[in-house]
């Protein structure tokens, strides 16, 4: 619950992390209504569900500095899902999500 429930969010300069999960980073981005850039360094393994639908301000750099930071999935017998939210969903272009499908991660 880091950042949770801070409505006037919109910037977080930048995010180092060491091989997160998301099952342990749960609810850290729910409910950021504002927050437009973020960079995330570092990588995050996609184990459980990851949601960004309550950011729907994200900008395309910081929507992809996430995508980017995703562990390829390859290999893993369950394809995990990382709902966007249709408002982010819609700024990607097709070669962008691929990248994210590429790593064997659902975008939604």
């Amino acid at each position: 619950y880091m950042f949770h429930n801070l409505p006037a969010l919109i910037t977080i300069e930048k995010i180092i992390l060491n091989s997160a999960k998301t099952s342990t980073m749960g609810s850290m981005f729910s409910d950021l209504p504002l927050l437009e850039n973020i960079i995330i360094e570092g990588t995050i393994k996609v184990d459980g569900n990851f949601y960004l639908s309550g950011c729907p301000s994200l900008t395309i750099d910081s929507l992809m500095s996430f995508i980017n930071a995703f562990e390829d999935n390859i290999g893993e017998e369950t394809q995990y899902t990382v709902t966007l939210g249709t408002t982010n969903l819609a700024k990607l272009t097709p070669e962008q999500i691929a990248i994210a499908t590429s790593k064997n991660i659902l975008l939604a």
